[in-house]
């Protein structure tokens, strides 16, 4: 039986989930989930979503692009015990080596090396590509054209930005942020905001901090 999909987030990245889904072919129905505009229909509010439909036949996923508010709401979904959706793009090329983790986002044209690993919670933008050997941990967004060399490991909660190139071999640790067009050719520590070529720590990352103002 083919299940239901609830998007939670309808703005322009959930368009595009949307479109993964369609593509997919899995879904025999797509509704999307949103805290402030909804008709209970094909957008329903998150309270009426845990009330009324969430089931076992139900999965969500979070179609969000700030790591923060990603979190967020990723945890309401659990804390209700809500069913997860691993949402894959067939034009993507993954590897049968590589590792995805649930609530996972892989979206149109991404590549994933062999003996790749993308944590729970994740997300790959359009064109990405995650070479050989990556451990990518929970709650990321690697966002659209990103090139990660083999070997290199990205921590929690790690934001990269469009178009941003990280060295083969390189770590970056939780909750940092390489900023779009970078290019990576050492470590970043935690916590720390990066831009450049080379990329070079410009500023400590706080707990408010966002990508999209």
């Amino acid at each position: 039986m083919k299940k239901k999909l609830f998007i939670y987030g309808m703005g322009g990245f959930g368009k595009e989930v949307f479109d993964c889904a369609k593509r997919m072919d899995y879904y025999n129905e797509i509704f999307y989930i949103d805290d402030f505009s909804f008709d209970n229909k094909i957008v329903f509010s998150f309270d009426y979503f845990i009330t009324n439909i969430n089931n076992e036949n139900c999965e969500c996923i979070v179609a969000l692009g700030e790591v923060s508010s990603r979190n967020v709401l990723k945890d309401k979904l659990i804390s209700h015990g809500c069913n997860f959706a691993t949402i894959i793009d067939p034009s993507s090329i993954i590897s049968p080596l590589a590792k995805i983790g649930v609530g996972v986002i892989i979206c149109q044209l991404a590549f994933i090396g062999p003996d790749a690993e993308i944590g729970n919670h994740s997300l790959v933008n359009t064109g990405s590509i995650i070479g050989h050997d990556i451990k990518i941990s929970e709650n990321c967004v690697i966002s659209a054209s990103v090139k990660i060399g083999g070997k290199s490991v990205i921590g929690q909660n790690v934001y990269l930005g469009m178009g941003s190139i990280i060295k083969e071999g390189i770590t970056i640790e939780n909750n940092s942020i390489l900023g779009m067009g970078s290019v990576l050719h050492s470590d970043l520590p935690a916590n720390l905001l990066a831009l450049g070529n080379p990329a070079r720590p410009i500023r400590k990352i706080e707990d408010d901090f966002k990508v999209f103002s």
